[in-house]
């Protein structure tokens, strides 16, 4: 099965561990290791804003009690990170953080169908909304006054 979230609170560990990835190296820099004899190793320059984070997919996953809905549905993910290291506990902020992810996809959707079933209609108004025509004289009445 799929992960319900991802939650670190060292994230510098983790990546001098091999442990941990991010695309957001490229925008920020990447850290470096400073090796000690006897296999230690320091980070250094780290350039990431936070040092701990929790993530959840924003997302729909199908149960039997709604027949005939898609299989799975993702809107993207909810990232919540701290520049502070051991921020997170194990137990209440990944309940939380599910909750408000499962907020956010239902908002999302719903938006999504507010606007799917307005296309039509606004689609509907102009085409039978017309621009008023100018008459011709308007024109000469104006022109003269000039």
């Amino acid at each position: 099965g799929s992960k319900k979230y991802f939650l670190c609170n060292d994230l510098i560990k983790h990546w001098k561990n091999g442990d941990y990835k991010n695309t957001s190296f490229d925008y920020f820099g990447h850290p470096q290791f400073v090796r000690y004899p006897f296999g230690f190793k320091s980070v250094t320059n780290w350039r990431l804003p936070y040092k701990s984070c929790l993530v959840f997919p924003i997302r729909y996953l199908a149960t039997d009690v709604v027949p005939n809905s898609p299989e799975e549905s993702y809107w993207g993910f909810l990232c919540v990170d701290s520049s502070s290291t051991n921020l997170f506990d194990n137990v209440h902020s990944p309940q939380l953080g599910a909750a408000f992810s499962d907020a956010f996809y239902t908002l999302f959707s719903q938006m999504e169908s507010m606007q799917a079933s307005q296309a039509p209609l606004k689609a509907q108004v102009a085409q039978t909304a017309k621009p008023p025509q100018a008459s011709p004289n308007l024109f000469r009445r104006l022109l003269r006054s000039l």
